[in-house]
């Protein structure tokens, strides 16, 4: 293989790698605007994932971005330890807790869609410019091929409730691409949770 052929190789393979790199971003966000409570001081975080390792990777993520913004988390997984996760051992322990705030994590779909990525043209080497030293490249490649992907999209719900009247006071819809690193995703997914709950005066 050429050093020109190599050349494009690695080039094709890092933007391969880039646009199959995970992102997160808000697609919707609600707030109640009739809300009065205040900022949330104590928010438990319950996250209904069937994985329990994501579900723990997703809480303790929201719980630190809670903690770096001045508001104490707790994570489900820790407090209910070994009872079931349902409405009325979360509500009993949230009593317990005395928090003021719960907020509920959920995946409400996936999609999957495929992206067809056309082929490019590279900017001419100086060699182009003169025939002697063009020709001894007529035949190699200086582009790259047309190359089709398949993204996945991980769709999730975020509810925050006020503890005391158990009523929605914030919400949002959120969409991940290609989740291949759940650490560093659910960090990503945490900062873009509590960065809009900031700016909505919740926190």
């Amino acid at each position: 293989m050429s050093s020109l052929q190599k050349w494009a190789l690695s080039i094709l393979v890092t933007l391969i790698f880039t646009s199959a790199c995970t992102s997160t971003k808000l697609t919707a966000v609600w707030n109640d605007d009739t809300y009065s409570g205040g900022p949330l001081k104590k928010v438990m975080v319950v996250a209904a994932l069937d994985n329990p390792v994501n579900r723990k990777i997703v809480e303790s993520a929201l719980v630190e971005e809670l903690k770096q913004n001045g508001v104490e988390g707790i994570a489900s997984n820790m407090t209910l330890g070994d009872k079931k996760l349902s409405e009325v051992n979360v509500i009993e322990t949230a009593k317990q807790k005395q928090v003021d705030g719960l907020m509920a994590v959920r995946l409400t779909g996936v999609d999957e869609e495929q992206v067809y990525h056309p082929p490019t043209y590279t900017v001419p080497y100086p060699y182009y410019y003169t025939w002697d030293t063009y020709y001894p490249y007529m035949h190699e490649r200086t582009g790259m091929p047309g190359y089709t992907a398949t993204y996945k999209y991980y769709n999730v719900e975020t509810n925050v409730y006020s503890a005391n009247t158990e009523k929605l006071v914030w919400s949002a819809a959120s969409q991940t691409v290609d989740p291949t690193n759940i650490n560093k995703e659910a960090q990503a997914f945490a900062r873009k949770i509590v960065s809009s709950l900031k700016a909505s005066g919740l926190i």
